[in-house]
């Protein structure tokens, strides 16, 4: 496969990693944000979730032994319709921020005595090319 690549010396490389720290702290701040109401979403889905599990608790403390054993003694929430049911796997990971992870670029860059780089987005320096591209906009997918 063919692979669209920049090719810059050592100090082009720094200088265009340092012009895109202004816009890479602005993406970080939009992430942070977004990742805020994620985080708020699943909250409040997990304390639905406890809500039912409450709920299914609350109506096993009455069963008696044939009906706990008939359950395999094991209380089951009801989903209503509209809900869905909670799963833990879908919760919200911390975003890795951009400019810690620009600046551990740049000093991988200015430690190492390689002066040419050719970055692509299946090479060698696949980090450095996220970086380069992250600030592009992105294609939305029609469906």
């Amino acid at each position: 496969m063919n692979d669209i690549f920049y090719t810059f010396k050592r100090q082009q490389l720094l200088d265009k990693l340092e012009s895109l720290r202004p816009e890479l702290k602005k993406l970080d701040a939009e992430r942070k944000k977004q990742h805020a109401v994620e985080e708020k979403e699943f909250l409040q889905a997990f304390r639905a979730h406890l809500r039912r599990r409450i709920a299914a608790a609350k109506d096993a403390l009455k069963w008696d032994y044939e009906k706990s054993k008939s359950m395999h003694f094991e209380p089951k929430e009801t989903i209503e319709d509209g809900d869905e049911p909670f799963y833990r796997r879908n919760q919200p990971h911390c975003p890795e921020e951009l400019v810690i992870a620009l600046d551990r670029q740049i000093s991988l860059i200015q430690n190492t005595v390689q002066e040419r780089f050719r970055i692509s987005q299946n090479g060698n320096y696949h980090r450095i090319w996220a970086l380069i591209t992250a600030t592009a906009p992105k294609d939305k997918l029609v469906c």
